[in-house]
């Protein structure tokens, strides 16, 4: 349940499949279906901590038409009271990297911020990617991950991967 919230934080009106678990991250696809479906909600696969209920770190790929996918961050925690669209930074530390994201509230518990290779710049999507592929190392045991936030919310450290469990 931790890991619908904060990938979609308003109430969901889709079809959840989830494909891997683990005890830190999973990965489900999220379609959007159904008569009361909003018509403005994309489907999207989210890459999502599975550490804590209350709180978590996506990584998204959201369909936002045919052949484009967009990949966004987004941060959830319940009693949030965030401004809808105040924006702020985060940082994704690790010991290969400290990568300084900005994101915006679009709901009152939620950040949201894009990934786009256009938007961050080359050199920090070649260091996101490189961070990536170290925080999921499959030959070991990854990486742990620190989400600083600016404000007053303390860091989030996301311990590293367990090993994957196939969920089909």
């Amino acid at each position: 349940m931790g890991v619908a919230l904060f990938a979609a934080p308003t109430p969901l009106k889709a079809e959840e499949t989830p494909y891997f678990a683990g005890d830190v991250w999973g990965v489900t696809q999220y379609l959007t279906e159904g008569e009361d479906a909003d018509p403005n909600e994309k489907p999207f696969c989210a890459l999502s901590t599975r550490t804590w209920a209350q709180k978590g770190l996506s990584f998204l790929h959201v369909l936002v038409g045919i052949d484009n996918v967009e990949p966004r961050l987004g941060i959830y925690k319940e009693g949030w009271a965030l401004p809808i669209g105040r924006k702020t930074q985060v940082s994704l530390i690790s010991w290969a990297s400290n990568l300084k994201f900005e994101v915006a509230a679009t709901d009152t518990g939620y950040l949201s911020g894009s990934l786009d290779p256009k938007q961050i710049g080359a050199e920090r999507d070649i260091t996101l990617n490189l961070t990536l592929n170290l925080i999921f190392n499959m030959r070991g045991n990854g990486m742990p991950v620190t989400i600083r936030f600016d404000g007053n919310e303390p860091p989030w450290t996301i311990p590293p991967r367990s090993p994957w469990k196939l969920m089909r």
